[in-house]
């Protein structure tokens, strides 16, 4: 039977622009489709990427990567309400510290890569279900009152995965299984960051911090620095934040007041407020993988990365 693509991939975020990546690269015929106006404009993560993965498939990718910062200083602080401890650990270069950088420049860096490598990318597509056939294979996706076929359908769609719901490879999730991310962007003076973090211009400072951040709940405060702004934010277990009626907001004003960390957003301006749902129950919320005609991966398949 002849098919509209070789491969449709729902979701133009890192997984699904990897796979179409790859795929084009070697002379498959791939349709990526994107729900948001274009990649990365509703995709939400802490604010650090880690290159191992991204160096295999393109090992030049920092030639024109839209990179903010090289992390080359990690530090770790255990708070209480008044108090802190904190450990560091510098090097002058960023080899598996990874690098900062925004979704909505990366994502759409990394997608065009995959046009360039042969992919066709649609955005503001907002796919609905998949096409089964007589021998319940996934055969396409139908969007709205359209229809197109391929010999396999990728769902990069996110965590709350739809393509994989509709596909019958994931049950119904349960709320343990998620934690909540917030996250503020705060603008600053590109010199005023270099100084409150001892850092030069072209290097990154993580910091990772646990205990008061989260009201002492399971989860963890961060601080990523990007060229003239530093990303800020918190992830809790959110069945924790229902069961000690606690609001994510007041979590991360009570952060930022904290002593050892007000001095560090001090007349900064809050420029982007983001949230997301974080899927975190590890293998036992791992959908099934494949099916006939249907791959998933990324946050669909439940693969987080959870390294600060």
């Amino acid at each position: 039977m002849s098919t509209d693509y070789d491969v449709i991939i729902v979701g133009a975020g890192p997984a699904g622009s990897a796979a179409a990546y790859s795929l084009a690269k070697n002379g498959h015929h791939v349709l990526m489709l994107e729900r948001g106006k274009e990649p990365g404009s509703k995709n939400v993560y802490g604010g650090r990427i880690y290159p191992y993965s991204l160096s295999q498939l393109i090992p030049n990718f920092a030639e024109d990567a839209p990179i903010e910062r090289n992390v080359t200083k990690e530090s770790i602080m255990f708070m209480t309400e008044k108090s802190s401890f904190q450990t560091n650990f510098s090097s002058g270069e960023s080899v598996n510290h990874g690098f900062t950088a925004f979704r909505s420049k990366f994502d759409s860096w990394f997608a065009n890569k995959a046009v360039d490598a042969g992919a066709e990318l649609f955005p503001e597509i907002k796919v609905d279900d998949v096409i089964v056939d007589e021998n319940k294979s996934i055969i396409g996706i139908k969007s709205g009152s359209d229809e197109i076929t391929s010999k396999l359908v990728i769902a990069a769609d996110g965590a709350t995965s739809i393509i994989a719901k509709k596909a019958g490879l994931r049950n119904q999730f349960q709320s343990e299984h998620f934690s909540v991310g917030v996250k503020e962007v705060i603008e600053l003076p590109e010199d005023v960051i270099n100084d409150r973090f001892c850092i030069n211009n072209d290097k990154g400072a993580a910091l990772v911090c646990v205990g008061f951040p989260t009201n002492y709940l399971r989860g963890g405060a961060f601080i990523y620095t990007n060229k003239s702004s530093i990303s800020i934010g918190l992830v809790v277990k959110g069945i924790d934040l229902v069961d000690n009626k606690t609001k994510v907001s007041s979590l991360i004003n009570n952060f930022k007041n904290h002593p050892d960390i007000s001095c560090i957003v001090k007349d900064g301006k809050v420029a982007e407020y983001s949230a997301h749902l974080v899927p975190e129950a590890g293998y036992n919320m791992l959908p099934k993988l494949y099916g006939g005609g249907i791959l998933v991966c990324g946050d669909a398949a439940g693969m987080l990365l959870n390294n600060g």
